[in-house]
């Protein structure tokens, strides 16, 4: 082969192999933007999350895969796998991303809760304490609902309502609230804010990107309808809140906690 042809081989390889790379960066996108659809089948789940996980392996230097795949397995491992499989991947993946990453702290607050859950009361004193920042960073108010969640004292309540008043709408902001209410016995103002809670996500007014935060919200509603003597309505309701999480899940033990008193 001449040296031109050799040329236009190479530049017709490389061609062939961008165009290879765009078609499945395009297919990945398109796997990615449906995988909610599917997040309560568990079967459907699992092939779509390794169906991506193949797609990904070519185009995984775009930091914006390694991110939509990062979190498509943390989902399905949240609602079906047990609390040490997540775990092991938080651990493995969690570090790969900038803490100035829009979504890190989200990530990093359900990282403390699960260290509740497993009961490292230690590492999550030091997860903890690591989150809090100077007042004038927008983490703080992470720190605030994560601290309010662990800590349902007044005084980490007023300190939330200092920042956030009714301006915060994220899923860590009302799952705080509603623990705050729960603790402290305000089952009437717990089942209200659950009420309209439900009533915004129903009619699409509220926006959340949590897509358990459903079920959070269903879960207290239970609970503080069970408080309220309304025992048929909190078993329905909770039922249909804990229907698809697996058994020894983060979402299931979570949901079970919620309804403990």
């Amino acid at each position: 082969m001449k040296p031109l042809s050799y040329i236009c081989f190479f530049a017709f390889c490389t061609f062939i192999a961008k165009a290879n790379a765009t078609s499945k960066k395009d297919e990945f996108w398109l796997e990615a933007s449906t995988f909610v659809e599917v997040i309560e089948d568990r079967g459907n789940a699992y092939s779509k999350l390794t169906k991506l996980s193949a797609l990904s392996k070519p185009i995984l230097e775009s930091s914006l895969v390694r991110l939509q795949l990062f979190e498509v397995n943390v989902q399905y491992l949240k609602i079906y796998g047990s609390l040490r499989e997540l775990e092991n991947y938080y651990n493995k993946h969690l570090h790969h991303f900038s803490e100035g990453h829009v979504f890190y702290i989200s990530y990093y607050a359900d990282y403390i809760m699960l260290h509740q859950l497993l009961n490292k009361s230690s590492e999550l004193k030091k997860l903890l304490g690591e989150l809090k920042t100077n007042p004038a960073d927008s983490k703080n108010i992470f720190y605030l609902a994560i601290n309010l969640f662990l800590n349902s004292k007044k005084k980490n309540y007023e300190k939330l309502m200092e920042v956030c008043s009714n301006e915060c709408n994220f899923s860590l902001y009302h799952i705080s609230i509603m623990q705050y209410l729960k603790s402290n016995e305000h089952y009437k103002e717990l089942e209200d804010y659950a009420k309209n809670l439900l009533n915004g996500l129903i009619s699409n007014n509220l926006m959340v990107s949590n897509i358990f935060f459903p079920q959070y919200v269903m879960a207290y509603y239970s609970f503080a309808s069970k408080k309220m003597s309304k025992d048929d309505l909190s078993k329905k309701v909770f039922a249909s809140s804990i229907e698809k999480a697996g058994e020894g899940s983060f979402i299931y033990k979570q949901l079970v906690n919620i309804m403990r008193e």
